[in-house]
């Protein structure tokens, strides 16, 4: 009776801690989440018309239009200039627990390749304390954070590249709501670091297109969803979903380590 009474708590025991180690469900972030968050896209020709910070003017409004025709480019190119580079912006102060594992989530549409062709992206990373804060509105080539004016792909050292994605265009060039854009998901045990070094609650996630040994190309558009993309009538664009992070907690070590204890404690009084 006197072992069976010790078995009691320690069973209580251990279920507790188990339950606490897992406590921390994962946290889905979107740039609908809290206050701050955002979509934004500076182009390199001030010519063109936009949405506050994002491509509103030509056949897929409210999106995240990211496109590199800074070099390498015919001169019989029609619009040489438009480059865009992308910024999201994440309001992360909801986040409580250190993360293993970080995920961004982009519904996307290559706009203008034949299928099959490939369009390579790269992501970064704003360092906290580089104006986090940029308002989209009045954000554009020349003041947009730690961009290089002179690259359609680089930006400053106040940035810390994330990796690279690949997305494969479809062969349908123009979206409809029967068809919506495929989802990338891109993670990386440095984004994962990124977000954990986050010291002021806003994460910014930069995008720009890499068009390195594509001959030929006008550095078509690679098109994400963002928090403002509608879908009307007229214009059908498909992309419904933010840009989303999804971050996966870790056990607690400390409450492991206990766990660990009273598990060797058990078996000594079995």
């Amino acid at each position: 009776m006197k072992k069976s009474n010790l078995m009691t708590p320690l069973s209580g025991c251990l279920i507790s801690l188990a339950f606490a180690a897992s406590s921390h469900a994962a946290l889905t972030i979107t740039t609908n989440t809290g206050a701050n968050g955002v979509s934004g896209v500076v182009s390199r020709d001030p010519g063109i018309t936009e949405e506050p910070g994002l491509d509103g003017t030509g056949s897929f409004p409210g999106l995240l239009n990211i496109k590199n025709t800074y070099s390498g480019v015919p001169a019989t190119q029609s619009n040489p200039a438009t480059t865009r580079k992308g910024y999201i912006r994440f309001d992360v102060s909801s986040l409580n627990f250190t993360v293993t594992t970080a995920t961004l989530s982009l519904e996307a549409h290559v706009i203008g390749l034949n299928a099959g062709t490939t369009r390579t992206i790269n992501v970064y990373g704003l360092i906290d304390g580089a104006n986090d804060g940029w308002d989209s509105a009045s954000m554009n080539w020349a003041n947009a954070p730690a961009n290089v004016t002179t690259s359609g792909s680089d930006f400053t050292a106040a940035a810390t590249l994330l990796g690279i994605f690949t997305l494969v265009a479809n062969d349908d060039n123009t979206p409809n709501t029967a068809d919506p854009g495929p989802t990338f998901d891109f993670s990386s045990a440095v984004l994962t670091s990124f977000i954990n070094a986050d010291t002021n609650g806003l994460v910014t996630i930069m995008l720009s297109a890499d068009n390195t040994g594509i001959p030929n190309d006008d550095g078509k558009n690679a098109a994400f969803a963002t928090e403002n993309t509608t879908i009307n009538g007229t214009d059908p664009a498909v992309f419904r979903s933010a840009p989303t992070l999804t971050l996966i907690p870790e056990p607690s070590s400390a409450l492991l380590g206990g766990l660990g204890a009273l598990l060797l404690l058990r078996r000594r009084r079995a």
